[in-house]
């Protein structure tokens, strides 16, 4: 029996699994951004996160004292800092980070186009190689400090500060690491000025991290990596389409360097080939928004965000009625267009409509780069939310991608990805 910690973005879960069958499952919302000033500064209190953590695991464990080991996944490319002894956390510095933006040309001469070729990740704001930078270019460490991917921390914390520890998944996707070597950039960490960051040791998902209560720890896994694991072994002639708050489409490959694409470590020898910036939750969730505010206007009272996606999902099927929705907003930049408004075609289902028709064209055009790489391609497994269960949106993705689309009977992948890798631990 073993325990599955899934860390993301906007929850955290913790899952009881023996064998391939889960027992539980419970989730908590994880802790809000923290309120720094700056919209874009991305920030969450590390120390409130490990806390959710131990509490959810100590609540878990009351239940199944019997667990034989803990297995970790979390969110990529954001960092926490703490001092040589474990203590004096800096805020968890979000994927989310957006600081670094005026300062990407200049960092990525800094880095150099190889590089940044073998780092593992696709280059931008969010990596802790640029929020980092961003950050310290006019104020250096004065001391040295621990570097911890948010698994990592989680783990040095549970283990009673012994593990300072990461695995490969989550190093590449920090933009300091070289996969191409299978380690650290040092080259890369000087010419960002990070020289004093000590960064944590790479170990592969079968090494034991260290112990909690003297449960052994494994981890900590990329949650993309684990999702796709968590899908099972029948992944081949796939493309896998993870829908969070972001979208990500990947296939598993054994031929490295044969695109342009990120190529993210994966397991047993293979990368994910990954097309990322694609939109995902966050895009419909700003439409959900703008219904609930004019539910607010109307009824003088605030509608939360879930109470319209269960209203729309009960409610008459979704027709965009023509309505035609550019979702370039979805990044963070860019200017969306709502088109094609009619006398009667502005409704809350056909917004939800045009913006699931706007995913589906979206990811159209990433599986098209795909195809041209491996043509046998035939399906298109869906994994992550609620979303992966909208028919209208299934139906949208066979007819732009013409690919047979899959939507697994089971969800929660990342947590049947760390039970998977569990059976491979001995």
């Amino acid at each position: 029996m073993i325990l599955a910690i899934d860390v993301g973005s906007t929850y955290l879960k913790c899952a009881v699994f023996e064998g391939e069958q889960m027992l539980e499952k419970k989730s908590r919302p994880m802790p809000s951004r923290l309120p720094t000033g700056e919209d874009a500064r991305f920030e969450v209190d590390a120390t409130a996160i490990a806390a959710l953590a131990q509490e959810m695991i100590d609540d878990a464990l009351m239940r199944f004292p019997g667990a034989g080991a803990i297995y970790l996944d979390s969110q990529m490319h954001g960092y926490v800092m703490t001092d040589l002894a474990g203590g004096e956390p800096s805020p968890y510095v979000s994927w989310q980070d957006r600081l670094a933006e005026p300062e990407l040309s200049e960092i990525a001469l800094r880095i150099g186009p190889e590089a940044i070729r073998r780092m593992g990740t696709r280059f931008k704001a969010g990596l802790c190689a640029c929020s980092f930078f961003a950050r310290h270019k006019g104020a250096p460490l004065g001391e040295d400090r621990l570097l911890h991917t948010l698994g990592g921390y989680l783990l040095y914390r549970l283990s009673g500060g012994t593990a300072h520890v990461c695995h490969e998944s989550m190093a590449a996707s920090l933009g300091l690491y070289d996969c191409e070597a299978h380690d650290w950039n040092r080259e890369t960490q000087r010419r960002i000025g990070a020289e004093r960051l000590m960064l944590p040791r790479v170990i592969p998902h079968t090494e034991v991290a260290g112990a909690y209560r003297g449960i052994p720890l494994y981890g900590d896994i990329g949650d993309h990596q684990a999702s796709v694991y968590g899908l099972g072994e029948d992944t081949a002639n796939s493309i896998i389409l993870t829908l969070g708050t972001a979208g990500i489409l990947c296939m598993p490959s054994n031929r490295p360097g044969q695109s342009e694409m990120e190529e993210r470590p994966y397991f047993h020898g293979q990368s994910l080939l990954t097309k990322t910036r694609q939109p995902g939750g966050r895009t419909l969730d700003l439409l959900v928004r703008f219904v609930g505010d004019c539910a607010a206007l109307v009824t003088g009272g605030p509608v939360e965000a879930q109470a319209v996606w269960e209203a729309l999902q009960a409610g008459p099927p979704l027709d965009a009625a023509g309505l035609h929705i550019t979702p370039e907003y979805f990044s963070g930049g860019g200017a969306g267009v709502i088109a094609s408004i009619g006398a009667h075609n502005l409704t809350p289902q056909s917004l939800l409509a045009a913006g699931l028709d706007a995913l589906a064209e979206a990811y159209g055009k990433a599986v098209r780069e795909f195809l041209e790489i491996e043509p046998k391609i035939s399906r298109l497994l869906l994994c992550g939310g609620r979303l992966t269960k909208w028919v209208y949106l299934q139906q949208a993705l066979a007819h732009r991608t013409g690919l047979s689309v899959v939507c697994p009977a089971r969800q929660d992948e990342a947590l049947y990805g760390l039970a998977r890798l569990a059976r491979e631990r001995c």
